[in-house]
């Protein structure tokens, strides 16, 4: 009998006491391994970084959150497509967007793993629209730019990504010029090279319609559309 002989039966013994893992333990760990990544790297709050499976729930906002995943999901079909998600704070609209890059990331994976798409990823940026504008006004100075070089280099790789996502529109001051023409800028940008983008609010739909530039507004009556997510906050109220 030689080492290597000892090596094998006390390997074999190991594997013989391993349990087999139920198709929820599969999935989690893939989840960690495999998508909790895609989201983090994306730029989400590890809060919104849930399975969308396990962690659907029975409550109706849940069923309600998938709804508007799904008709999100609709318009992004690189196109070009800008569609906004309204409505009161704590409902999960941040969530339903990292529910959509979920999806992107676990059809990613399964192909992989079947060998169709050796190592593909899609990029996606998500990003909230304070600190975004935070750091481009520096580069604009009064519908010019002094920094043409690196605000391109900026927004070249803004739209590079496949889907850009910017939350909390509504937290930047509506009287901003920089705000106006950042957002517009990007918008037409990304619909000039067919892709899409997810803007996020807390206003309603009335009042987001009103306070965005109506080139956006546009775009998104071409390619795109405003969902409203109007039930419950999750914050405030219990299950139902």
């Amino acid at each position: 009998m030689t080492p290597f002989d000892n090596i094998e039966s006390e390997v074999a013994a190991m594997l013989a006491k391993i349990t087999p893992m139920t198709p929820e333990q599969a999935r989690e760990r893939d989840f960690k391994t495999f998508i909790l990544p895609v989201l983090l790297e994306a730029g989400f709050d590890k809060r919104a970084c849930k399975d969308d499976l396990l962690n659907s729930g029975m409550d109706s906002r849940n069923h309600a959150q998938r709804k508007a995943a799904r008709e999100c999901l609709d318009f992004l079909k690189d196109t070009g497509a800008a569609v906004a998600l309204v409505g009161p704070r704590g409902t999960g609209k941040t969530s339903i967007a990292a529910q959509i890059v979920q999806k992107w990331a676990w059809a990613d994976h399964l192909g992989y793993m079947a060998g169709k798409g050796v190592g593909r990823r899609r990029m996606v940026i998500y990003e909230k629209t304070t600190g975004l504008i935070s750091k481009l006004k520096a580069m604009y100075a009064d519908f010019g730019t002094i920094e043409m070089d690196r605000m391109e280099r900026r927004l070249n790789a803004l739209v590079k990504a496949e889907l850009l996502i910017l939350d909390e529109l509504h937290e930047v001051s509506e009287d901003s010029k920089h705000k106006d023409r950042i957002l517009t800028d990007i918008v037409d940008r990304r619909y000039a090279a067919q892709r899409d983008t997810i803007l996020i609010s807390n206003q309603t739909s009335k009042e987001f319609k009103a306070t965005i530039n109506p080139s956006i507004m546009s775009r998104m009556q071409e390619h795109g559309g405003v969902i409203p997510c109007e039930w419950a906050s999750f914050r405030e109220q219990t299950a139902v």
